[in-house]
């Protein structure tokens, strides 16, 4: 039988392990003698990105784009941009090949991967998506997907992107390596895309409207969690979305589906029809209409069904379940939204017996035993009461994490039960370690609970993450810095005391949503919520915060942060970004040589590039960029390895180090623009940022600054001192200065020597 409906799970999500929504729905229908298709091509989008062939194609044409610059002997400002943005195309030459065989590596190694060798296998994989996003202009890695050149929260935006195939990779990939896909479409009467994230939502509509022109005979609907949630704050501003579909499904799909299955629904009486269906939102004469909204009971939660999704694809040694043991939270924080994407507060509960049922069947029939809970908070009392089901049946060997609050001081004979019943991993939403902002927050939680549950998870070998936000209104910096402290604490504690590797960090800066306690009550929270732009439709508001952290500084601070976690790290994304939570949990630290006949070949080494136009003074004539992954230091020399003088012997010495030896160089000589560093000036503010697109660091510049620094590139170094002196823009001292503030922020580097 040729079921009538197929989902998707589109793109912009972590390759690492499946996502449970469209699992879920197809589980509830298959009880319910109903079925649908689905699949993830989320996975299948980076299995055909991190491609071998792909990504040599995608090389060298990028490649051939660089030569053609570099025989040129003059570039003008537009091929400077350029050639300085393709210099680390040239860099990657020798990592083209690997991909294929990395990605197998990966997949193959069971449950015990060294940390070394799974680094190194990230690096190679960073490497290939920083070809596709020089490529697209894209910025695309396992937990993102964003685009330079166009905001994807923005009405007009979105509407160019599904136009622009040089700018959306989605066009291409649809239409070439994923025909097929359309194809499949084609032959169902419904197709379905399940969005959990922004991220999600421009490769979404770009295959809505392929599909739609080459039939449009086909029903096509949005749901999920983020679908919801967009409906609730900016329904005002969706219309221009139902020119690629039929509805949105929003709260849970389960009801949704199963009447638009039985109705016996099409093209031709939707229009009548689908008045009567629940839980969706859709267009009548250029006017929203939201049809009645239908309650889901718990009790109608089913055991997920996967066929369809390929989980072999998977990045990913071993494969990880999701399941649900609860709907929505019993905690009704100031700052939060996202229990309203499942259809309100009320928080409902599984009969963990049923869960525990989930997890015979699922490990019997995918042949795993890791699990993870993706309730937005899997209460303690419910984790031990599991944890003893697990206990009794000394068979099964579970192994689980899941997400918690800090309310209930387990003991340690309680958290022995948890380490006994397999949990190995807790995430709790911290937020902040100071009384006061919890207090506003409404987190209900006293610190000596936070204190006293991490060093029981500690004492019995259950690693954590800690989530936090920076700059919650009326949180002043001491506040923050508070937080920041005894997070790297109790980090630094359970690693090097308790042995606890996997314990792990995340933060980001306050989001004001539409619909929480804080936006309800600005007054309050002594905050003033800016006028909504008319063609945005992203979730968090801006806002003037009249006590504590503004939202820029609050922005700043969070940013300052990630800087500082990415120092050292080089060219690659963070691992700590890149690792999903659910994979390195269960990972024991081993030799690679233990586990496999080879050893992994470290590639990410220096090389020496030969180069006609020198991007650190824009002169021309041949020279050698050298250049150090692991450091991401570089340095320009007139000869290549086998002619270097004894001084450039040394300074390639010094590249390769921690820092520089000042008694023996001489910075002045050895001053340059980074070639990296990329300038976007936002039209609505004015600010202009420098972007670092190798370390991705990025810096706001006031005018001032930007003018000094384009002097600085035009002319070599003593030069622009004394155009900059005599001009009596700086004296000497300031002008040092001056260097100094951009040397440390990298905008300015002191690896040039011509």
């Amino acid at each position: 039988m040729i079921n009538k409906m197929i989902m998707i799970f589109p793109p912009g999500w972590t390759p690492f392990a499946p996502y449970l929504a469209l699992p879920q729905l197809k589980g509830y229908l298959n009880e319910n003698e109903l079925d649908a298709d689905i699949i993830d091509e989320n996975i299948i989008f980076f299995d055909n990105l991190l491609n071998g062939e792909y990504i040599k194609d995608k090389w060298e044409k990028l490649s051939g784009m660089f030569d053609r610059l570099n025989s040129k002997d003059v570039l003008n400002n537009k091929e400077q941009v350029l050639f300085k943005r393709l210099i680390r195309i040239k860099l990657y030459e020798k990592h083209v090949n690997n991909i294929d065989m990395y990605k197998n590596r990966l997949r193959s190694c069971g449950d015990i991967l060294d940390k070394n060798a799974y680094e190194e296998i990230i690096q190679v994989f960073s490497v290939a998506l920083d070809i596709v996003n020089i490529f697209y202009n894209q910025i695309i890695d396992f937990t993102n997907i964003d685009f330079i050149h166009y905001r994807r929260d923005r009405i007009e935006d979105i509407i160019k992107l599904l136009d622009d195939r040089k700018n959306n990779i989605f066009l291409d990939y649809y239409s070439e390596l994923r025909y097929s896909l359309i194809e499949q479409i084609l032959r169902y009467e419904f197709v379905g895309f399940s969005i959990t994230s922004v991220a999600q939502l421009v490769p979404a509509l770009t295959l809505c409207k392929m599909i739609r022109e080459k039939d449009k005979n086909i029903i096509i609907y949005l749901g999920g969690n983020y679908v919801t949630r967009l409906v609730q704050q900016r329904v005002e501003k969706l219309a221009f979305i139902f020119d690629y579909i039929d509805f949105l499904s929003c709260y849970e799909g389960e009801y949704t589906l199963k009447e638009l299955l039985e109705g016996k629904i099409t093209r031709k009486n939707i229009s009548d029809k689908i008045q009567t269906i629940c839980n969706i939102v859709h267009c009548e004469n250029g006017k929203i209409v939201f049809n009645k909204k239908k309650d889901f009971d718990i009790s109608d939660v089913k055991c997920p069904n996967f066929d369809g999704f390929d989980i072999s694809l998977y990045f990913n040694p071993i494969l990880i379940i999701p399941l649900l043991t609860s709907k929505n939270c019993y905690s009704n924080c100031a700052f939060c939204t996202i229990s309203s994407g499942t259809g309100g507060k009320r928080y409902k509960v599984l009969d963990l017996r049923e869960v525990y049922k989930h997890m015979l069947l699922l490990k019997k029939k995918y042949n795993t035993k890791y699990f993870t809970f993706v309730d937005e908070t899997f209460a303690f009392p419910r984790m031990l009461e599991l944890s003893s089901m697990i206990i009794k049946n000394s068979n099964n060997d579970f192994l689980w994490y899941t997400e918690t609050r800090f309310d209930y001081p387990i003991t340690d004979e309680e958290g022995k039960v948890l380490y006994e019943g397999g949990l190995r991993k807790l995430q709790f939403g911290l937020e902040s370690y100071n009384q006061r902002i919890l207090d506003l927050m409404e987190k209900r939680v006293k610190l000596e609970c936070i204190r006293s549950t991490l060093e029981c998870c500690m004492k019995n070998k259950i690693s954590f993450h800690l989530f936090y936000i920076l700059g919650f209104p009326k949180e002043t910096k001491e506040e923050a810095m508070t937080t920041i402290k005894f997070v790297k604490d109790i980090i630094y504690q359970a690693r090097t005391v308790y042995g606890l590797q996997e314990c792990s960090t995340g933060f980001s800066s306050f989001g004001l949503e539409k619909g929480s306690k804080v936006y309800k009550n600005p007054d309050e929270y002594s905050i003033v919520i800016m006028p909504d732009n008319k063609n945005d439709i992203g979730l968090a508001n801006e806002y003037i915060a009249k006590e504590g952290l503004t939202e820029y500084e609050a922005i700043q601070m969070t940013n300052d942060l990630i800087e500082n976690d990415n120092k050292g790290r080089g060219v690659y994304i963070p691992i700590t970004r890149l690792l999903g939570e659910e994979f390195s949990l269960f990972f024991a630290t081993k030799d690679p040589e233990e586990m496999y006949d080879y050893k992994f070949e470290y590639l990410m080494t220096e090389i020496c590039l030969k180069i006609k136009n020198n991007p650190f003074s824009n002169k021309t004539g041949l020279c050698y960029l050298y250049y150090n992954f692991t450091n991401c230091n570089s340095l320009i020399l007139n000869h290549g390895p086998s002619e270097l003088t004894s001084f450039e012997e040394s300074l390639l010495k010094v590249y390769q180090f921690k820092k520089w030896d000042n008694e023996k160089i001489n910075k002045e000589k050895m001053i340059g623009l980074n070639p990296f560093i990329r300038y976007e000036k936002q039209s609505d503010s004015g600010i202009i940022f420098a972007y670092d697109a190798i370390t991705g660091e990025d810096y706001e510049l006031n005018e001032f600054t930007y003018e000094a620094m384009k002097i600085i590139d035009r002319h070599d170094y003593n030069e622009a001192k004394d155009i900059l002196i005599k001009n009596n823009i700086f004296d000497h001292k300031e002008f040092t200065k001056f260097i100094k503030n951009v040397c440390d922020t990298r905008l300015v580097v002191q690896y040039y020597f011509v």
